[in-house]
């Protein structure tokens, strides 16, 4: 689950974001396909907190929604600040510890956020012609890898704020890091789930769910 978290972070500092705005994404794993919304939840000139809701019944058997709040400042970079976990609304949000902002087996965030558009340029394939549902999209086409893990993805302007039109994950060392993510929508005035002034600490229960997920 953890694995889209830290591919779709891969725009941010690269285009404008504003509260509300973001995208709906359509993944596809192991035969199931599942809905993901990104949007920005707040934003500031150099915080800002990005949620995320999986419509998950095939994946994980419920509703899910996290929320990150990040620093994003020219000296130091994008730091996460903050995470939040909640999967059911009847209950307050849980507050995740920082070993569940970084996922092994799978690129790290760190290794998708770009400061500087230099930085992103090192990846760059080529500009390609996306298909997808709605239609074409003309898109910058970027390759990361690591440890066995190829990450094709393919980004545009035309889609801000979040930018992403195509993700494509394959691993030859672990099956659970193949999958594809497209974009389905552009989403606006979306309120956030999460309030992390209600949050309360992570459950054992919460810990043990999220550990086992691929």
């Amino acid at each position: 689950m953890f694995k889209v978290l830290i591919l779709l972070l891969i725009p941010l500092k690269i285009f404008a974001f504003t509260k509300g705005q973001g995208s709906t994404f359509e993944m596809s794993a192991s035969g199931a396909k599942t809905n993901i919304d990104i949007y920005f939840a707040s934003s500031g000139k150099e915080k800002v907190s990005i949620e995320y809701h999986m419509n998950a019944q095939t994946l994980l058997g419920s509703d899910v929604w996290m929320q990150f709040s990040l620093d994003v400042k020219k000296d130091t970079g994008v730091v996460i600040q903050n995470g939040y976990f909640l999967a059911n609304k009847e209950l307050k949000p849980e507050i995740m510890t920082r070993d569940f902002f970084y996922v092994i087996k799978v690129i790290q965030v760190q290794g998708f956020i770009f400061l500087k558009e230099s930085e992103l340029n090192k990846n760059f394939i080529g500009l390609e012609t996306v298909e997808l549902p709605a239609g074409t999209i003309k898109a910058k086409h970027y390759r990361k890898t690591n440890d066995g893990q190829t990450v094709d993805f393919w980004i545009s302007e035309k889609v801000k704020p979040i930018g992403l039109v195509k993700l494509v994950s394959k691993s030859t060392t672990v099956s659970s890091n193949n999958y594809s993510i497209e974009l389905k929508s552009l989403l606006v005035n979306v309120k956030p789930t999460i309030d992390p002034k209600n949050a309360v600490p992570m459950t054992n229960n919460t810990r043990s769910f999220l550990s086992t997920r691929p």
